[in-house]
């Protein structure tokens, strides 16, 4: 189940960022914001629970999946920077995204690979 623990871990890290640097203010409150991300993993640590990694992973892609909500969406990387799904993004996939950069300078996805592999987020 570790591998679980680690897609969630990047997860819960994309969604707080989404939260705190969205460039849209959330017309919800911060706490009503949390609750929905909390919520949204959730579900999706049920399914991957349920059904294993792979099924979890082409669902997150699915055409209509219930995994992508607007700006709530999974996506998962390999912990050598390869994206291995993405529920927004599925052109994505595949490509090595270990020098993508944010407006600051930080090389993100090594950013999350960093935080997932000690199992924080």
């Amino acid at each position: 189940m570790c591998w679980v623990k680690k897609i969630v871990a990047g997860v819960v890290l994309s969604l707080v960022g989404l939260c705190f640097f969205s460039e849209r203010v959330p017309a919800q409150t911060l706490e009503e914001r949390k609750a929905e991300m909390v919520a949204f993993v959730n579900e999706g640590l049920d399914f991957a629970k349920k059904n294993g990694k792979e099924a979890f992973l082409k669902e997150v892609m699915r055409e209509g999946t219930p995994f992508v909500r607007g700006e709530l969406y999974f996506y998962a990387y390999d912990f050598n920077c390869v994206c291995i799904s993405h529920g927004e993004k599925p052109h994505l996939v595949g490509k090595d995204l270990s020098d993508l950069t944010d407006k600051k300078g930080l090389k993100v996805i090594q950013a999350l690979r960093d935080e997932a592999a000690k199992g924080s987020g």
